[in-house]
């Protein structure tokens, strides 16, 4: 805490933002009737700016799926050129990729706030729909009021607006044991007071089942077997309050709050291989954090800034000295010291952060405007190992701080049909790391210095050529700075990489939108071109068996092409339509050892780089029964090779096969829509679904839901 103290005295009087944003009155309305409306943005601009935006922003309502029992995790990926991808059930680790950059290239917020190493408990796949009223989506150039280091784009997710009186309370059950129940309450008060609450609490045992399994006899592979996991239950829960006041003369919003959040999960196996099988290996996250926020727009001038700071604990166990197999039989190793996955170990590791953002708008004139912001985000890690005394990872504190300072310039010419912006980001970033290292074949504790900056930058164009076409361009000169998991390491699986150098990237984007509507009919096609060439890209690399680090090694080159296609008839049907298809190629010349590199030229391995989805929906006030909903989804993934497809014979080589499921949701609204009921089925086919290295996913599922609003 010295370093979060330390660090809290530079921003005293800092306080921050909670980003919202208003929709023209026409497009919410058309927003309301689809599936997934999506709606051109741009940080909290006028309608008309947000409509005529330079960015490739899309913006999510949730309002169709908070009867469903998608998380935002699910809903994003209705969305052109995202495409979500998890390890397993509720809970499972997952990865987002927008336009062919993911996992930490991505970066996302909660009202503007970064959410970076937040912890397990507050991951996008533990956030229902009920408690977000939309998610901006920005693909490639992010604005500099978010003040972030995203390589690939950013997610920002937008709770409903303050002035309001609501509650919303939901519990649905389904397959697998899976129970969430949600509650978001907010009290707006004359006197421009506002208290805000929400509670989320999820499970779910996982327990499904799993084919083509290896069977192992006296430790020889004699053909394979369908399983059930008996090991990968999944437990979260979180609280958020927030109270303040807002539309007043001092503040359009001045508020504290503090979230609250623990999470429990099972591990059945490494992630990326079924052969080894844990009955005992588990996490947990613990996380406290606290929030001020502040907002003012004045007619010239609007400041807007946050504060986030708290404590944020990982802990993993691995007590058990046994071997598992799939039916639940154990051996006990020779060793007795020996856990599941390592040595027995209760690991606990501690981030102390500290962020703060502060940004101003100057309005020189109607046309003009001036934007400055200052992002600062700090942390300091450390830990300890309950039972395994040669474990000292973090027994000494190691920090790492950087900042992202900001400035952008928008103009708006020929009667505001075009609009240009260019905008410049410095990083920096710097820190201490002490950790056992490899020095002339010896093992040495070592302490290392982190000092580096760079610098990015952008531009946007948009023009309006008619009421209903629209054209924008985007480039960015993008830097990511590493996460602390790969720079730091975990003390347990991933090793300290002080050596690594930022990411970079060329975004490019060029879109077109094109709407038509006549009488009864409402129709919007989009096309969307993308460019990203990355250099130095980090990722983990296995040294030691169960364990490994990051290092920069590669050059990736991406380019694709985005296709969404909208359609609403006598607002009673509407369907929404959109694939993405992406080369991702590694273009470097030299492997990570510096050896001519053999795959120079070959599609990124283990990813998606064809995908779809469909969504159908129908109004049966067509047919005079008020309240009836129905939606048909299908999502579709082309097969793809998980690993390097020039090595060895295509025939022979593993593969993640195409999969198309099939989703249903059934929901009917009683009397005023204040209750709800939903019945949703999940693959109804039974299809057998993979993803990451070829793992297994749960199969046909069923799940109703229950939802008062008021």
């Amino acid at each position: 805490m010295k370093y979060t103290v330390r660090y809290l005295t530079q921003c005293l009087g800092l306080i921050g933002l909670s980003a919202s944003l208003s929709i023209h009155a026409q497009e919410q309305s058309e927003a309301k009737e689809g599936a997934v409306e999506r709606i051109e943005v741009v940080g909290q601009e006028s309608d008309q700016a947000i409509r005529l935006s330079g960015f490739n922003v899309d913006l999510l309502l949730t309002e169709k799926y908070q009867n469903s029992v998608f998380d935002l995790n699910q809903i994003l990926n209705f969305s052109p050129g995202i495409h979500v991808r998890s390890n397993g059930g509720v809970g499972s680790s997952s990865e987002l990729s927008i336009n062919g950059l993911s996992g930490n290239q991505i970066r996302y917020f909660f009202d503007g706030i970064p959410m970076e190493n937040f912890g397990g408990a507050l991951s996008l796949n533990n956030f229902s729909g009920n408690l977000v009223e939309k998610m901006q989506v920005y693909k490639g150039v992010v604005p500099i009021e978010l003040a972030a280091d995203a390589l690939g784009g950013a997610i920002n997710i937008i709770t409903p607006s303050l002035d309001e009186n609501l509650l919303d309370l939901s519990y649905s059950y389904g397959s697998f044991n899976s129970q969430n129940l949600s509650v978001f309450s907010q009290i707006a008060f004359q006197n421009n007071w506002f208290v805000r609450s929400s509670v989320s609490l999820n499970h779910s045992d996982n327990d499904y089942e799993m084919h083509n399994i290896n069977k192992v006899e006296n430790g020889n592979v004699v053909g394979v077997q369908t399983v059930r996991r008996f090991h990968d239950a999944y437990t979260s829960g979180s609280i958020n309050l927030k109270a303040g006041i807002q539309g007043t003369e001092l503040a359009d919003e001045l508020s504290v709050g503090v979230i609250l959040a623990a999470n429990k999960n099972e591990q059945q196996h490494p992630e990326k291989s079924t052969n080894k099988v844990f009955a005992g290996v588990y996490s947990k996250n613990d996380s406290k954090l606290f929030s001020a926020i502040y907002k003012k727009d004045w007619q010239q001038f609007g400041l807007k800034g946050y504060l986030l700071t708290g404590k944020i604990t990982e802990s993993f166990y691995d007590t058990l000295n046994r071997i598992y197999a799939w039916d639940g039989s154990y051996t006990t190793p020779n060793n007795a010291t020996d856990g599941e996955f390592g040595t027995q170990s209760i690991f606990h590791l501690t981030d102390d952060i500290l962020r703060y953002n502060l940004s101003a708008d100057y309005h020189l004139n109607q046309q003009d405007t001036l934007t400055l912001s200052y992002a600062h985000n700090a942390i300091e890690r450390q830990g300890y190992d309950e039972i395994n005394a040669n474990n000292t990872s973090f027994s000494t504190p190691n920090r790492l701080d950087k900042s992202v300072l900001g400035f952008a310039y928008n103009t708006q010419i020929l009667n505001d049909s075009i609009r240009f912006g260019v905008f410049a980001k410095h990083y920096q970033m710097g820190g201490e790391i002490i950790a056992e290292q490899q020095v002339e074949f010896e093992t040495v504790e070592q302490t290392t210095l982190i000092n580096f900056d760079k610098s990015g930058f952008g531009a946007t164009l948009s023009y309006q050529l008619s009421d209903d076409w629209l054209v924008k361009t985007s480039f960015e000169e993008a830097v990511r700075l590493p996460e602390p998991v790969e720079i730091l390491g975990t003390g347990k699986y991933v090793m300290p990489s002080p050596e690594l150098n930022p990411e970079t990237s060329r975004n490019f984007n060029l879109g077109s939108t094109y709407r038509y509507s006549v009488e009864n009919l409402f129709t919007r096609t989009e096309v969307n071109l993308f460019l990203r060439d990355t250099e130095n890209l980090i990722r983990y690399v296995p040294e030691q068996i169960i364990r490994g680090r990051y290092l920069n090694d590669r050059k990736v080159q991406t380019n694709g092409i985005e296709l969404a296609w909208y359609g609403r008839l006598h607002d009673y049907y509407s369907l929404n339509l959109n694939a993405t298809y992406e080369n991702a190629t590694d273009q470097s010349y030299v492997d990570i050892d510096g050896f001519p590199h053999n795959h120079h030229g070959d599609r990124i391995p283990n990813r998606p780089y064809q995908y779809a989805n469909a969504r159908f929906s129908l109004d049966w006030m067509a047919f005079d029964i008020a309240g009836l909903t129905t939606s048909w989804s299908i999502n579709y993934v082309g097969q793809f090779f998980y690993q390097w497809e020039s090595s060895g014979s295509k025939s022979t080589k593993f593969q993640v096969p195409t999969q198309a499921t099939h989703d249903l949701d059934i929901e009917y609204a009683f009397k005023n829509d204040a209750y709800r009921v939903s019945f949703s089925t999940r693959n109804i086919f039974d299809k057998a679904v993979y993803d990451n290295f070829n793992i297994e996913k749960p199969g046909r599922a069923f799940y109703i839901k229950f939802r008062y609003l008021n």
